[in-house]
């Protein structure tokens, strides 16, 4: 595109999830120099910055068999399609990826932001796979928790010292709370109105 239109000037990249993983990727370790020095604003929506705990418990399931159950006796069947899903490795968090991430450091000249959802009303329409709630990890343990996304726990994907922006439906009383889970965000009117904001600012 650079070729194309002549522009030799800073992008900004917006992505989603796993996506917001590989542009950052890409950023930090892959083209470090391209990441400092041509891209401007990097705009995460539900990213998987430090990894996700339920990546962890699907490629257990996978490879080991081993089942967690979140209190239903079998797993619904978007989370067994999971388990097959070799890139649910690359969520780990401590999966390679992650650690090469966290090895390289952000890169200084870029303005990240996260925008991110949870579930404070615990409202199980939110994300009824695990019952309007997230995995997370304390102290080793896998926990169920409603300060995440449905796949990602919000402190897996803050970013100290950048911007986080935290939304649920119950600060945007006129959306209902799937638009603010982790699928949901990705066409969530106040999540464009965010966008804009950042980008225009």
């Amino acid at each position: 595109m650079r070729e194309e239109t002549g522009y030799e000037g800073s992008i900004d990249l917006i992505s989603h999830s796993m996506g917001a993983m590989l542009s950052r990727y890409y950023c930090e370790v892959s083209n470090r120099s391209e990441g400092e020095h041509r891209i401007g604003k990097w705009i995460g929506i539900a990213p998987v910055n430090h990894g996700a705990p339920v990546a962890d418990i699907f490629v257990r399931a996978r490879e080991e068999q081993y089942t967690y159950c979140c209190q239903y006796p079998v797993l619904p069947p978007d989370i067994k399609e999971c388990m097959q899903d070799g890139a649910i490795v690359g969520n780990m968090p401590n999966g390679p990826h992650v650690l090469e991430m966290r090895k390289a450091g952000l890169c200084s000249q870029v303005q990240y932001y996260v925008i991110a959802g949870h579930n404070p009303t615990q409202e199980y329409r939110f994300w009824p796979t695990f019952a309007g709630q997230t995995i997370a990890t304390v102290q080793g343990r896998y926990v169920l928790t409603y300060n995440g996304d449905g796949m990602v726990p919000n402190e897996h994907s803050f970013l100290e010292g950048h911007p986080f922006i935290l939304l649920s439906a119950n600060q945007k009383g006129d959306l209902p709370p799937e638009l603010f889970n982790h699928n949901g965000l990705v066409r969530c009117p106040a999540v464009f109105d965010e966008i804009l904001n950042i980008l225009i600012s």
